[in-house]
């Protein structure tokens, strides 16, 4: 198996024949070995050359994930700095068993909510770069991270825990619009990590964008959006739902209870994870220096959704 050796300098010159067009970002696991898989491009000779190409023209010099992390640009957000029933930032002491001062009466569709970070900085940036950009060796490089995040949060414990991921979808308009499958391809890559079935769950119906909407109608706005695809025999399962950004929690909310509504009539329901690569920060908890990052990215989203 191709590896990638993380220890030394990087080379970002243009090289010929293309040797690694195929690898992924990489983080590292939590004391085992990962594995990766090559994607149907790189087993072709012009598909290996494109992704080259990719790589030296658009920007195949910026940090990696990996890198970021070990610069100390960012770092996963460690257990007690977020809530883990709607996934919002907290202080010290500002948690109970019962939620935050953000959710705390709320009934929630899922069990534990996980997430890699504040959307804010290279998080942002990371994030922009996949959905906008379609840089999909972003969503591997995420989807890994995001995996080992789930798997200190206990995702896999359990004695015969059968447990499965599936992204929150998006309509074959907004696909062909943004011509990539954003949630979908951290659900691949946290799937591979994790050793486990990535399956596609739910279907999605158009609704207007959710930034097009005023926060207090995005629950509405997306009634009705998300069904079970098909009759499943979900029950005893965990699934672990996964989408890129949380601002409202509205998307995930509508997705795990499609779930728990498609699985009614097969026995016992099934455990819902929620797995955000990031949550948007409450606008009153910035300080009056901090500046959103990436507004020009917002603006697009408006209209991509």
């Amino acid at each position: 198996m191709n590896t990638v050796d993380q220890s030394g300098p990087r080379h970002h010159g243009f090289t010929w024949p293309p040797r690694d067009a195929g690898h992924e970002d990489v983080i590292p696991a939590t004391g085992r070995e990962t594995k990766t898989r090559p994607s149907r491009a790189c087993q072709r000779g012009w598909g290996s050359t494109l992704l080259a190409a990719e790589r030296y023209w658009l920007g195949g010099d910026c940090l990696t994930i990996d890198d970021a992390r070990r610069a100390g640009h960012w770092s996963p957000d460690a257990p007690g700095t977020y809530c883990d029933r709607c996934g919002g930032t907290n202080g010290e002491y500002e948690m109970d068993e019962f939620g935050c001062a953000r959710c705390r009466g709320m009934t929630m569709p899922w069990a534990r909510f996980v997430r890699l970070g504040s959307y804010e900085g290279e998080m942002a940036r990371f994030i922009q770069e996949l959905k906008f950009q379609r840089r999909r060796s972003r969503g591997v490089g995420l989807g890994r991270a995001l995996a080992d995040q789930l798997e200190r949060a206990g995702v896999l414990d359990g004695p015969g825990q059968r447990v499965c991921v599936a992204p929150v979808p998006m309509t074959w308009r907004r696909r062909m619009a943004r011509g990539v499958d954003h949630a979908l391809a951290l659900a691949r890559s946290a799937s591979r990590s994790l050793e486990i079935d990535c399956c596609r769950l739910l279907s999605a119906r158009y609704r207007p964008s959710q930034r097009s909407v005023a926060a207090s109608q995005r629950s509405r706005n997306l009634r009705g959006a998300f069904r079970l695809r098909r009759d499943r025999n979900l029950a005893n399962w965990r699934v672990v739902l996964i989408d890129d950004v949380s601002t409202t929690g509205a998307t995930l909310r509508a997705a795990a209870r499609a779930v728990l509504a498609g699985a009614g009539g097969s026995g016992d329901a099934p455990e819902i994870w929620v797995a955000s690569v990031a949550v948007t920060p409450d606008r009153d908890r910035r300080t009056p220096g901090d500046q959103p990052a990436y507004d020009c990215a917002n603006s697009l989203a408006e209209s991509a959704g």
